[in-house]
């Protein structure tokens, strides 16, 4: 069976009846004995693919092309998409019950799937959000939802992104992180290094020493190596090695750990067989700290020898490599500065002097460079209002580490972001691809691009393939997983966004996170439980939003949701604080906010009033992108927004309507010449 040839008889619009589910296509629900099962919105897509067929073979590329339509996927995805279709309906690749993969073809569900007459459909009740509550008695009418708390959302959904990108991460549990079952022969995980210095402020001896190697043979053809973002994920997380050789597809492992005793560094290493745990080689060094360039190219290619044994591939010894700086405390600074931030303003200025320092060394640092235009630029594409001399500094930064490293993944991503803070999405969109061009298993430049990116522009579908990419990259890395939750949670998805928000909290992500309670107020609001939804995000108000009364105003609004007499109110309320909404001081991102709570009350005149003075404000500024952010622009609740005619005048001046015409329009749009409709 092809793509073409899947076949769409049935009751389209009806139910199925599948050995003891009954599958309602209208409704989205699958049940077994009257209970609702949870299936996210394209494990359902997947679902009605094969029972349509059922109990037919359905090719790989058939499902690729019927439940990712106009989009390109890997055949991974699909897997992983099974996987997560198979645990929901309590099914195993073991022993099945339901799906059957036939190896090197495709999927088909063991038995026949039965039309349902509508007549002799008795499908129960779902079951709602209330049901699973104490305090069913707070559920309110559900006939328009909330979006609750953007400025919590923004704040922490882009905002800790810009903080902290390289540093607060998570883990998940392996157990679900779609883990492959074998990898490539000649492929190596690097963990990051045990710091047996005895102080804590020097790990990142050891973290320098994993990501050089990681650098190292990553050049050399024919091994595979994830990158930093995928082994790091598991620092301090009691994962064994037949595991994370499973997660990541590797054979082997190389652990290690550091020492520096005075100005003598000493690192021992082992080479682990990914999937007996057994040791296949270890070596213990001991060298001036000077040396610690040459060390490191020296156990690069040990390594490289130990493969060649252990595995009987031919490979290349690693070639010689410039140092990063000729200037070993520069190295050393720029290496603390990547230690000490931990996703605080606080702790970044502290990075950022650290930084600076080792630029006062060695000012043709490239890494140092690309480290130090970040945050600006960054801030700036996502709403957040940042000096313009700020950006046009991070843009020097960025083009001068390009200069001196060609190719400097870090660089490109980074002057992607300054040229979108700049309204060149175009040029953005053009650097980000080849930053990952660069380094294609770079997970977190990849999640950067889907939020300065992917999601400002409305292109939601391909932000979701980009982070599941990025999942099945780095199966253990939690900010991944975050940001599918809040992707999930932005496409209405919340059943999808609260088990992935789950599964990150149970390791770690904790339960404060100003990410965490947007997932929780939409899906709160989103089934009518508003006062829900303000108990989750009264203590989580950023202080531009507290500043107005931000609690009272959550409260007036919620009430507005409700009932036309409070709406009366609550635009009311809102009408009289756009004044204040207007002055500069107030950043793009708590605009945001107030634009969308006004587009939700039906107040689409101050909505837009709002909206066109930060666009006045950027395009006057030279940073069309700092003074509001787009990405929930896109939401199920800003449709009305989108349809309005001032719609395409905004984005027109926003500069998005050239990227749409190369690249495509957001999803649910469509551009015709110069004009763009949404539906």
């Amino acid at each position: 069976m092809n793509a073409e040839s899947i076949p769409d008889e049935g009751p389209v619009g009806g139910s199925y009846q599948l050995d003891d589910l009954i599958i309602d296509t209208r409704m989205r629900r699958v049940t077994r004995d009257g209970v609702d099962l949870t299936i996210a919105n394209l494990s359902f897509d997947l679902l009605l693919a094969l029972v349509r067929a059922a109990p037919h073979l359905v090719t790989f590329d058939a499902l690729m092309a019927d439940v990712w339509p106009g989009l390109v996927v890997s055949q991974e995805t699909l897997t992983q998409r099974v996987k997560l279709l198979r645990q929901a309906l309590g099914d195993s690749a073991e022993k099945p019950r339901y799906i059957l993969a036939v190896r090197g073809h495709g999927y088909r569900m063991l038995t026949a799937a039965v039309p349902l007459a509508e007549s002799n459909q008795v499908l129960p009740a779902p079951v709602s959000l209330a049901q699973t509550k104490e305090d069913a008695s707070r559920s309110a009418p559900p006939h328009r939802w909330m979006l609750a708390l953007l400025a919590l959302t923004l704040i922490v959904a882009a905002g800790s992104a810009w903080w902290g990108f390289e540093h607060t991460r998570e883990t998940v549990s392996s157990s679900a992180s779609g883990a492959v079952t074998a990898g490539p022969v000649s492929s190596i995980a690097v963990m990051p290094f045990a710091n047996l210095t005895g102080e804590p402020a020097k790990e990142y001896l050891g973290d320098g020493m994993a990501e050089e190697l990681i650098d190292a043979l990553t050049r050399v053809p024919g091994i595979k190596v994830p990158a930093r973002t995928a082994s790091f994920a598991y620092r301090g997380r009691p994962f064994d090695v037949a595991r994370i050789a499973q997660d990541l597809g590797v054979a082997t492992v190389l652990e290690g750990d550091v020492r520096s005793v005075g100005e003598r560094i000493r690192v021992s290493t082992r080479l682990v067989d990914g999937r007996t745990a057994e040791p296949i080689w270890s070596q213990n060094y001991d060298r001036p700290f000077a040396d610690l360039f040459k060390l490191q190219d020296d156990l690069a290619a040990e390594v490289v020898q130990a493969l060649h044994e252990f595995l009987g591939t031919t490979l290349q010894t690693p070639a010689v490599r410039p140092p990063p700086t000729r200037d070993l405390e520069a190295y050393r600074l720029y290496l603390q500065a990547r230690a000490v931030s931990r996703g605080s303003p606080e702790t970044e200025l502290q990075a950022l002097a650290l930084v600076n320092q080792a630029l006062d060394r060695d000012p043709n640092f490239a890494r140092a460079l690309a480290y130090r235009a970040f945050v600006p630029g960054n801030a700036a594409a996502i709403g957040y209002t940042m000096p313009k001399e700020a950006v046009d500094a991070a843009e020097r930064d960025a083009t001068r580490a390009l200069m001196l490293s060609p190719g400097l993944a870090d660089a490109l991503a980074n002057l992607g972001s300054i040229h979108v803070a700049h309204g060149d999405w175009t040029e953005g969109e053009r650097n980000y691809r080849a930053a990952l061009a660069s380094e294609p298993g770079n997970v977190s430049i990849r999640n950067q691009y889907t939020l300065v990116i992917l999601r400002p522009a409305g292109r939601l579908q391909q932000a979701v393939s980009e982070l599941n990419e990025s999942y099945r990259l780095a199966p253990a890395d939690g900010y991944t997983i975050h940001e599918l939750a809040l992707i999930d949670s932005l496409l209405g998805r919340d059943a999808e966004a609260l088990r992935f928000l789950k599964l990150h909290n149970q390791l770690g992500g904790g339960g404060q996170a100003i990410g965490n309670v947007l997932v929780y107020t939409r899906a709160a609001a989103r089934s009518g439980h508003y006062q829900d939804a303000i108990d989750h995000s009264a203590g989580a108000l950023p202080a531009a939003v507290s500043s107005v009364d931000g609690v009272p105003l959550m409260r007036i609004f919620y009430s507005g949701l409700a009932d036309a007499a409070g709406n009366a109110a609550a635009r009311r309320a809102f009408h009289s604080l756009t004044p204040k909404l207007e002055s500069r001081d107030i950043d793009g991102q708590v605009r945001g906010f107030f634009v969308q709570a006004l587009t939700m009350l039906g107040a689409l005149d101050d909505a837009y009033r709002i909206a066109n003075r930060a666009v006045d404000e950027g395009v006057a500024s030279g940073l069309v992108g700092s003074r509001i952010y787009l990405a929930d622009f896109w939401l199920p609740e800003m449709r009305s927004f989108r349809r309005d005619p001032r719609f395409g005048s905004l984005v027109t001046r926003l500069k998005l309507t050239e990227y749409w015409r190369q690249y495509g329009p957001p999803d649910g749009c469509e551009l015709n010449a110069e004009t763009l409709s949404c539906h």
